[in-house]
């Protein structure tokens, strides 16, 4: 499924977090891992550069010696290969889509935490990577206090598009590496203008019910179950996940249509909202 990982670190302190976690999902793809940390570059209004890696630094190379340092210190406690870290200067986004690109890789693995209302609103840098990433993105919870991977339930939110036997092959494959039970979950906003109808939305029920029956049995996605809500889609997959205890949430993003570049994904707005992991696939 992929065969080159790449792990996105903050520093050393957050990439302690998360790190072993993604080593693991690696060794069940059999694939390749490496790990970057980005140095940000930041412009003054002097017209010089300062750079950044957990605090200001006026020279680059110091700020690429601390993070080098950082980098080897959690490969080698973790045993990875140190020849596969690396650093790199300049903006986040950036940087990271040509890591990503350099290393040939399809995965990106990053960590995510929403312990303050600020970030809930705006979202953290797991998301801001998220919206225009060339790769499906793996969102690690930094909160969970687990060093371990444990996959027994995945959560996979379906909309009924072009798209949706692609993102449903892509969670069976992971269920399959995790022996983990799959969940579909489809949901009907309800508009704050109409009055709610118990016999229409009975109706859409039945009718997204059989659509997710008809797509268990052409994926061959054996115990899978599924369940239909009314609300708002961001807010009941969150909700759902979480009264549920669901270890991962796959889900689908793109940016095709106008909506998405104004307000952020779906996607990016479940990634804001839960504490599970989200493996995220890139649709378009």
């Amino acid at each position: 499924m992929h065969k080159n990982v790449l792990l996105a670190v903050k520093n050393k302190s957050d990439g302690e977090k998360i790190i072993a976690r993604a080593k693991t999902w690696t060794q069940r793809l059999e694939g390749n891992l490496c790990m970057q940390t980005v140095v940000e570059l930041m412009p003054l209004f002097t017209g010089e550069s300062s750079y950044f890696y957990e605090e200001i630094y006026a020279k680059e190379e110091i700020a690429i010696e601390h993070a080098e340092r950082d980098l080897h210190f959690l490969a080698d406690k973790f045993q990875l290969d140190p020849a596969a870290t690396f650093v790199s200067i300049g903006s986040l986004r950036p940087a990271i889509n040509q890591g990503l690109k350099d290393h040939h890789a399809e995965l990106l693995v990053v960590g995510s935490h929403k312990h303050s209302v600020f970030e809930r609103i705006i979202g953290d840098d797991s998301s801001s990577n998220l919206q225009y990433c060339e790769a499906d993105v793996l969102s690690l919870n930094y909160d969970e206090d687990r060093t371990e991977l444990e996959l027994n339930n995945i959560l996979v939110p379906i909309a009924f598009s072009d798209s949706s036997g692609r993102l449903l092959e892509k969670a069976k494959a992971i269920a399959e590496l995790f022996n983990a039970n799959i969940s579909l979950l489809h949901v009907y906003p309800r508009s704050i203008f109409r009055t709610k109808n118990s016999k229409y939305e009975q109706e859409l029920q039945e009718k997204a019910e059989s659509k997710m029956a008809d797509l268990i049995r052409q994926h061959s996605l054996n115990n899978a179950t599924y369940t239909v809500l009314f609300g708002d889609p961001s807010d009941c997959v969150a909700r759902y996940a979480t009264y549920n205890d669901f270890d991962l949430i796959v889900v689908g993003r793109n940016h095709s249509d106008f909506k998405d570049l104004i307000v952020g994904s779906a996607a990016t707005s479940i990634l804001n909202r839960v504490r599970c992991d989200v493996f995220t696939v890139r649709l378009a």
